[in-house]
């Protein structure tokens, strides 16, 4: 701020239904408290928005946040302010810290001064409120202004930045989210169940970093225990189109976020497609489940080695979202849909790191995230999409290190460590989408946790030889904040998972290091014809760290890459590709 083991099957069915029914019934409180967020640029000059009520207020506005900063250049203590104007500030337990939250460069002192008797439009204090900037995000929440139970003010850093070159970055719509973000979770924390946001001269972006911000994950608590459901309406609506984009891009990505977060015990290969067909079916895309027989007889042999660990029945989920023309060649989609990793034989050894891994599923909810935005949006194109459902589990039948199988074309792959599964488990969906002849083909997988070490939460990793294909996906990124990184995809990485004595290619390949691209050239070996990324989200798709993304709160899933990719796939349809 400013101032600064379920036992039964039968159980488990009724706790996945109960689940899901509940996820979209949430009840807001039946007390309606409206906030409002407005923002402030760090010249200390109002949004439209923030004068409009600043204006209605009579300067009331403009004469407390005066207040507030003059109050932080004496020094003095909270009481003063708290005492003064009780019925318009609101004070927790950080206004400790409030002393650093602008950036003051240069020290001001009114020694013989006191607060009350202070001439707010004297020189003196205008000269010195220049020396005070907001920072990002930092938010001071007024109350007794206009018919709001609370009004939160934001800091929005510089107005109009240019594009960031250096961070792939539009940094304008992005800081455009962060304040929408920071303000609407400050009304959130004061149980405001209705919070209209100003659009910041960018409603798209406004929409998106407020509805994020607010998503929970609690469809598992009881009533009581449950934080307040805070609902996102515009305030100024001069830009409805840019709203509502914002608001199904931002709804896409959490209903990824809840695939993610639901734990394994509940979100199965079946109850994953039964979500898939609950939310998708009724936006007029085709979903089909194909069970353990039909595979079993399509001979997807390698898929089916690597899941035999489970007591879970593996599954396919086949989807067609068809927006384009019927002479279109389509897009492929394949994520990683593994509902929990344990590793398999090669039990992953640590333990805090485990808790995760029942979002090693994240590459399915983001394809299944994206399909949702894409006919929410109405966008103008053809998608196909195989996601492969499983366990990776040890027990008696378990795949084993060094294990031979055979793909879906024939081709023999020894299984090197069988923590490395999703190359595996993606491979006979690979081979099996050369039916839909796809002009492009994606992979989306959480495949290696040396991306994380590499690039932390920053960027998803990206392969692809098309340049083409990299400018319009990094310029997607950088227009919705979740930006992408290019990493090599060379004959090199192909050479080293062909280099198999006993098979005609090995998962993780010779020699030390290069997992993450050995991966990639491995998906790329198998890819129907035509062009290919792979984006790898091990750093970025699973649990938010908040570092860069404050709007994403900490320890929730992220749901990253959905806006992206629906950005990517907009600009596609755009150019008629």
């Amino acid at each position: 701020m400013f101032l600064k083991s379920i036992k039964t099957n039968a159980l488990k069915v009724k706790i996945q239904r109960l689940f899901y029914t509940r996820f979209y019934s949430n009840e807001p409180s039946t007390l309606e408290k409206k906030g409002l967020v407005l923002g402030v640029y760090d010249n200390l000059d109002f949004t439209k928005a923030a004068e409009k009520i600043d204006n209605e207020s009579g300067g009331k506005l403009k004469d407390i946040l005066n207040r507030v900063i003059v109050l932080l250049m004496m020094n003095s203590k909270s009481a003063i302010i708290c005492h003064l104007y009780s019925d318009c500030i609101d004070l927790d337990e950080d206004d400790n810290e409030k002393t650093q939250s602008f950036n003051i460069e240069e020290k001001i002192t009114l020694k013989d001064m006191k607060y009350n008797e202070l001439d707010l439009d004297s020189e003196r204090l205008k000269q010195a409120t220049k020396k005070i900037r907001p920072k990002l995000g930092e938010t001071e929440v007024f109350h007794g202004l206009a018919d709001y139970h609370a009004v939160a003010v934001v800091g929005l850093g510089p107005k109009d930045p240019p594009y960031n070159e250096v961070e792939y970055l539009n940094e304008t719509k992005e800081n455009v989210r962060i304040a929408a973000g920071a303000g609407a979770r400050k009304l959130q924390k004061l149980c405001v169940n209705k919070i209209e946001i100003e659009s910041f001269a960018c409603a798209e972006a406004a929409a998106e970093g407020a509805i994020l911000a607010v998503w929970r994950f609690q469809d598992l608590k009881n009533k009581e225990s449950r934080d307040t459901v805070s609902e996102i309406y515009p305030f100024d609506d001069n830009d409805v189109s840019g709203w509502q984009k914002g608001r199904e891009k931002a709804k896409a990505q959490n209903f990824a976020r809840m695939l993610e977060q639901c734990p394994s015990n509940i979100m199965t290969p079946t109850h994953f497609v039964e979500c898939a067909v609950e939310e998708l079916c009724q936006a007029g895309i085709q979903v089909e489940a194909r069970d353990y027989d039909w595979m079993q007889n399509s001979k997807m042999l390698s898929f089916l080695t690597m899941a035999q660990g489970s007591c879970e029945p593996p599954l396919l989920l086949e989807m067609a979202y068809c927006g384009g023309s019927p002479d279109n060649k389509p897009v492929l989609m394949i994520g990683k849909g593994v509902t929990f990793n344990s590793g398999g034989l090669c039990l992953n050894p640590d333990n805090k790191q485990l808790l995760e891994y029942s979002a090693d599923m994240a590459g399915a909810a983001v394809v299944l995230g994206v399909f949702k935005g894409l006919s929410a949006l109405k966008v103008p194109i053809n998608c196909n999409a195989i996601i492969p459902l499983c366990e990776n589990m040890p027990g008696g039948n378990a795949a084993m290190p060094g294990l031979v199988v055979t793909a879906l074309n024939g081709k023999t792959i020894r299984i090197d460590n069988t923590k490395h599964d999703g190359r595996i488990f993606l491979v006979d969906g690979l081979i099996y989408g050369e039916r839909y002849k796809p002009s492009i083909t994606i992979t989306v997988a959480t495949l290696a946790d040396n991306m994380r070490i590499a690039m932390a939460s920053g960027p998803s990793a990206c392969y692809t030889v098309s340049d083409l294909l990299w400018e319009d996906l990094k310029k997607a990124g950088a227009d919705t904040g979740d930006r992408v990184w290019r990493l090599p995809l060379w004959r090199h990485f192909e050479t080293k998972i062909k280099a198999a004595t006993d098979a005609d290619y090995r998962t993780v390949g010779k020699g030390k290091g290069g997992e993450p691209c050995t991966a990639a050239a491995f998906f790329k070996l198998f890819a129907p014809k035509g062009e290919f990324i792979h984006i790898d989200i091990s750093g970025t798709g699973r649990v938010s760290t908040e570092i860069g993304y404050p709007y994403l709160k900490k320890n929730l899933m992220t749901g990253r890459p959905v806006r992206t990719l629906i950005e990517f796939l907009s600009y596609l349809a755009a150019e008629g590709k």
